[in-house]
């Protein structure tokens, strides 16, 4: 196939943090830990020195300092220093240059999870779950504050147990990382089990959840996640949840998961997704709804499976949100679009989307589609004729942004965020670099239309620039040829305008940015 590449999606979504107070600088009130056990210390539960050595290393307060590094020790941490902390991780975290994170399953965690059996390192038993629900696990006689566990009329002092139940008091808590925490356990049903000790549902202020490398596989045990380790209350905002690497095909049938009611990114990288249930249908459907992204490009869709191409073209012809596929895949919905399945026809922006990805032969397909206008037409004759684009639309935005605090009493000036965003693309001849930003939302439900001022470019490539809720041309390439864009930019501002401040509450607000690159856009820059 000669041509290049036509993408007219969101190609990066970037979470945005700003916080407004009533006169005073303070991110948002502590829930603190009951005062029965907020004072006991972790290695009073028999959890292992090295383990909670890991726990520090790489868990951090909102100042960005690890635990560790503020003084605390294994003999000395307390619950209460867990509920005060902002990311709690048992993984190796490892900070880029862009201010992201990477995780990488932490072997201490791993062999200690593996090295002992029901009973003697944790319990199971189904009977055990209940036990770490809110106003049983923090009770006068629950076992935060008597460090046993009483199931079956039995005591019991299992560690990993009391570890999830530690963990989900973190109260101030915006990110979770349990990657590759049972990455060892070769049985995935274990695993699971394993995982659904810990009780999402406590953790008010959670946004990302991180669970890769933990060998879960297809979610068979529904019926106990779903209420665990997938399941949220009606108030909490999860927005992001990465299940890479965990050997999954599909997601078993079952419960509905709720943790998927507001997330925005869904990430199955590494995992090789063969087809899509029910279950897995109705967690992407929320974030398709929620215009978000989902990573399924490691997988081959079965395409001949009728639920499967049911589902998948429905998603992506709905023409919100982001699904990554892969080759293969798009090939083969693109090829079983034809004959008796002739009803799973892609749309115009379906097509667009994925045309890039697209080999002859589905292009040739698409000849067929009568869903398709002429100018889709036109493209595709491009992508097979070679007279479109040689250069391939790339795109990578990356940013450790964050607007920090304002006041109630000061709404009229705007806020600078502190870090770096990174912007890398190549654009194609006749491409536009395009932005917008969502509404920015508080945990209360509480919104307001912000604006962002994008600093200047170097090099001239642009002026400063303001993103608002409708796409702005960032730049156009209006060459004959490719143009590569790599910017630093510190300083991006937030206004809020003098119409929107009575939306404003004391509370933490999120808002997101969309990229797209657009290919045959006339706009010019604003």
């Amino acid at each position: 196939m000669k041509g290049g590449t036509r993408m007219r999606k969101v190609l990066a979504m970037l979470l945005l943090l700003a916080t407004i107070t009533c006169g005073f600088l303070f991110a948002r009130p502590q829930q603190a830990a009951a005062a029965a056990y907020s004072a006991n210390k972790l290695v009073d539960y028999k959890i292992p020195t090295d383990v909670l050595q890991v726990l520090l290393d790489n868990s951090s307060y909102a100042d960005g300092q690890t635990a560790a590094n503020k003084g605390l020790t294994p003999a000395t941490v307390t619950i209460g220093d867990i509920a005060d902390l902002t990311t709690i991780s048992l993984a190796t975290r490892t900070q880029n240059a862009d201010g992201t994170f990477t995780s990488a399953p932490n072997d201490t965690v791993a062999d200690w999870v593996n090295s002992a059996t029901d009973k003697s390192l944790y319990d199971i038993d189904a009977n055990v779950y209940n036990l770490n629900l809110d106003g049983k696990v923090d009770a006068s006689d629950g076992p935060l504050v008597t460090e046993k566990l009483v199931v079956n009329g039995g005591t019991e002092y299992p560690p990993f147990n009391f570890l999830m139940q530690i963990i989900a008091s973190g109260s101030m808590a915006t990110t979770v990382d349990l990657t590759g925490v049972t990455s060892k356990i070769a049985d995935n049903g274990n695993a699971q089990m394993l995982m659904a000790l810990f009780q999402t549902n406590r953790l008010p202020n959670l946004q990302t959840l991180i669970l890769n490398n933990d060998n879960l596989g297809n979610l068979t045990d529904n019926w106990i996640l779903a209420s665990t380790l997938l399941g949220v209350t009606s108030s909490q905002r999860v927005t992001t949840l990465s299940l890479a690497n965990n050997g999954m095909t599909n997601f078993a049938e079952g419960s509905a998961y709720s943790i998927s009611t507001y997330l925005t990114t869904l990430n199955l990288a590494g995992n090789d997704m063969t087809n899509i249930s029910g279950t897995l249908n109705a967690m992407l459907a929320e974030i398709v709804k929620n215009n978000g992204s989902t990573d399924l490009s490691s997988g081959t869709l079965d395409a001949n499976n009728w639920n499967t191409l049911n589902y998948i073209t429905t998603l992506i012809n709905s023409n919100s949100g982001t699904i990554a596929l892969s080759n293969n895949s798009v090939n083969a919905i693109v090829s079983a679009g034809t004959g008796q399945y002739s009803q799973f026809n892609l749309n115009d922006g379906a097509v667009l989307t994925y045309l890039s990805q697209m080999d002859d032969a589905s292009l040739n397909v698409l000849k067929d589609n009568p869903k398709l206008s002429a100018s889709t037409m036109t493209e595709i004759d491009d992508q097979i004729n070679g007279t479109g684009s040689t250069a391939a639309n790339e795109l990578t935005v990356s940013q450790g942004v964050d607007f920090g605090s304002g006041t109630i009493g000061a709404l009229n000036e705007a806020l600078t965020a502190t870090g770096t965003l990174k912007i890398q693309a190549t654009l194609a001849a006749g491409a536009s670099l395009t932005a917008q930003v969502s509404a920015w939302t508080a945990g209360d439900g509480s919104s307001f239309a912000g604006v962002l001022t994008l600093p200047a470019a170097t090099n001239n490539l642009w002026e400063r620039t303001n993103l608002q809720a409708t796409p702005t041309v960032i730049y156009p390439n209006n060459s004959d040829n490719a143009v590569q864009i790599d910017q630093e930019l510190t300083g991006m501002l937030l206004t809020v305008p003098a119409d929107e401040q009575a939306k404003v509450r004391a509370e933490k607000y999120t808002a997101q940015i969309k990229w797209n690159i657009e290919v045959g856009t006339s706009a010019t820059q604003k």
